[in-house]
């Protein structure tokens, strides 16, 4: 019998101009607990192809809980996945 997984409920936050992009400031999305932050983006940029059609690789910044995550931070139920094109970005 196969282990059922735990989910993590994960707030996500677009700033400025990524707002702009998808049309809204927040949603909250639901992911398999302890997922791995790169697999997490990965996952978003599906389900939001303009944000990567947008932005250029090296443009976006990301924080989890208000940090910058490593390709293999786990992402639990709670986190906030912020986007933001930081200051100095240029597009």
């Amino acid at each position: 019998m196969l282990a059922q997984k735990e989910l993590a409920f994960v707030k996500v936050r677009y700033s400025g101009r990524v707002a702009k992009v998808v049309g809204f400031a927040a949603e909250d999305v639901v992911l398999e607990e302890e997922m791995r932050f790169c697999w997490v983006l990965h996952l978003l940029f599906q389900e939001r192809p303009e944000i990567p059609e947008a932005f250029p690789p090296g443009v976006l910044g990301f924080t989890v809980n208000g940090e910058p995550p490593e390709h293999e931070t786990p992402v639990r139920s709670g986190d906030v996945i912020t986007f933001m094109v930081p200051e100095t970005a240029v597009q």
